[in-house]
């Protein structure tokens, strides 16, 4: 009587349960299987006495037999994952866990296959795939945009400092090009036109690999640089593009050297934007100041700042600090800042893409950036990456 009981409750659990589960022998082929087999394979009484092995992809099949043998060899369980070809030519993959069932010698004889049709997990997961690699398109589009806008605020500026260089070019040719038409020797006068014509042309180079350099399109490959060499060149650009008389740009670099893991070009950007944010909130003039410090991480990322997986307590880490003395932030759009396109700019002024694309490339070196602010006496952004091993 407890025996038909127990054979009662085994029958309704398989009979409702939703994963598959199978019985094979030695060789694979099938004793038992559930009804749940129903919805992949069709009538499970139909598949009794078949290869277990004969609706599996055809790309998958040697595979799985191997890890079947290996089960039966060992004695030890295994968890597979594979595709079923159905009749109509669709596909389905499938999760197992195989285990052995022994006989009274305690000798591997059959094997007991649990399986769930994962078919709808893969295509969830495709799907954010793609969704994560448009995403990854979309970011590297917005950082493009950024890069573009960049470019048509410096523009102006490198054109004009440009004339400087390209006069004293143009002054120098023909100074060199009277002396060679009055037969003069090439003395003291020649030499110090061509070091003046070599001079700004290197100059006027510098200047055009600077905008190059910003509107290229990168993917990013993250390699150990000097960071104060980075920020020299970022202060530079933007001098370049004429900061106002009345602002001054001081670089402190901190006496101990500072090398991460970046992509020089993009954090470049990120200086550049942060530093002319700067000198537009000081229309009145003042002071930015763009410092570096070390430290050591006493918690994961900085005190009050966002968080990244990738800043753990003890992490040597380099902090670089562009500060100001402008306007500063309102409390209520401190909070609001990093959206995508949040401005406080007019319209037509600004996308608002601006910090919103700073923050994402310092989280994607693995860093954070923070920001304090205090209305009418300035604002502090600190960008905080790992230190290069």
């Amino acid at each position: 009587m407890a025996s038909h009981a127990y054979d009662e409750h085994l029958r309704l659990i398989l009979e409702n349960v939703a994963d598959l589960i199978a019985i094979l022998d030695k060789h694979g082929k099938r004793l038992y299987n559930s009804p749940s087999y129903r919805h992949v394979l069709g009538d499970p009484s139909a598949l009794q006495g078949t290869d277990s092995f004969g609706e599996v992809h055809p790309e998958d099949r040697a595979r799985l037999k191997q890890t079947f043998e290996e089960v039966i060899r060992t004695g030890a369980g295994c968890r597979s994952e594979y595709r079923f070809v159905r009749a109509d030519g669709s596909i389905r993959y499938i999760e197992s866990q195989s285990d052995v069932i022994k006989d009274a010698a305690g000798v591997p004889d059959k094997v007991v296959v649990v399986s769930r049709d994962i078919t709808e997990r893969k295509r969830a997961e495709e799907e954010i795939k793609t969704a994560y690699e448009n995403l990854k398109a979309m970011q590297a589009e917005l950082i493009q945009s950024e890069k573009l806008a960049s470019i048509g605020q410096f523009a102006a500026g490198i054109v004009h400092d440009l004339k400087n260089p390209l006069g004293i070019v143009t002054t120098g040719l023909s100074l060199l090009k009277e002396m060679q038409r009055a037969g003069e020797p090439f003395g003291e006068q020649s030499a110090e036109a061509m070091a003046l014509i070599e001079d700004s042309a290197k100059r006027a180079t510098t200047m055009v690999h600077g905008l190059l350099s910003l509107a290229r399109r990168d993917d990013l490959v993250l390699s150990r640089d000097d960071l104060h060499a980075v920020i020299a060149d970022a202060v530079a650009a933007v001098r370049n593009a004429k900061v106002p008389a009345n602002i001054q740009l001081i670089a402190t670099p901190s006496a101990a050297s500072a090398s991460a893991m970046i992509h020089r070009e993009q954090m470049q950007q990120v200086l550049i934007n942060l530093i002319s944010n700067a000198i537009q909130a000081m229309p009145n003039g003042g002071t930015i100041r763009v410092a570096t410090s070390l430290s050591t991480l006493p918690q994961p990322g900085p005190a009050g700042g966002r968080r990244t997986v990738f800043l753990k307590p003890g992490d040597q880490v380099v902090h670089v600090d562009i500060a100001d003395t402008g306007t500063g932030i309102p409390p209520e759009h401190l909070a609001k800042i990093w959206e995508p396109f949040f401005t406080t700019k007019p319209r037509g002024e600004g996308t608002g893409l601006g910090l919103a694309i700073v923050r994402s490339i310092i989280e994607n070196h693995h860093g954070v950036i923070d920001v304090e602010s205090t209305v009418g006496a300035g604002t502090t952004f600190r960008i905080t990456l790992p230190l290069a091993a």
